[in-house]
């Protein structure tokens, strides 16, 4: 849960950002228009556009959780099956890890779905955040692949 506040919190910042380094017209001080003498970018309420509307960012941290699920039940499996490795059957495991990679997959083709129905539509979205959250689903859907067809050596 830490890791899932951490990563929505740097997402946040991320989408933030551009709005407090973007390009301003200079005044013959060398400052930015609205800049302040000490370096500061003036930012109104009217300069700050949401990253993404409710219903997408609904939608995107849906699908984000799903890989979240996923790679902390692969990560626990892991944990487990180096732990007691007699314990666990290499059947139940491998279907174990059949269920991961398959929740995995699903969440990457629904986050390629939706960047494409947003690419097409003319909604404002960030798409530095956009690219952090699909990088996200593309790593855990290799990682836990990866390890499915390696047939699971640790």
């Amino acid at each position: 849960m830490k890791i899932l506040s951490l990563l929505v919190i740097h997402i946040v910042m991320l989408a933030w950002m551009p709005h407090f380094a973007s390009a301003q017209e200079v005044d013959p001080n060398g400052y930015p228009s609205g800049t302040a003498d000490n370096g500061l970018t003036e930012v109104l309420p009217e300069d700050i556009a949401p990253t993404f509307t409710k219903a997408t960012v609904t939608k995107l941290n849906a699908i984000v959780r799903r890989s979240l699920n996923a790679i902390d039940l692969y990560d626990e499996l892991r944990r487990d099956v180096k732990a007691a490795p007699k314990k666990h059957g290499m059947d139940q495991t491998q279907d174990a890890l059949a269920s991961m990679d398959a929740e995995a997959k699903s969440a990457l083709k629904d986050m390629q779905a939706e960047v494409k129905r947003l690419e097409a539509s003319d909604e404002i979205y960030n798409a530095v955040v956009l690219a952090g959250m699909v990088t996200f689903v593309t790593r855990v859907e290799a990682e836990i692949a990866e390890t499915r067809k390696s047939g699971f050596k640790l």
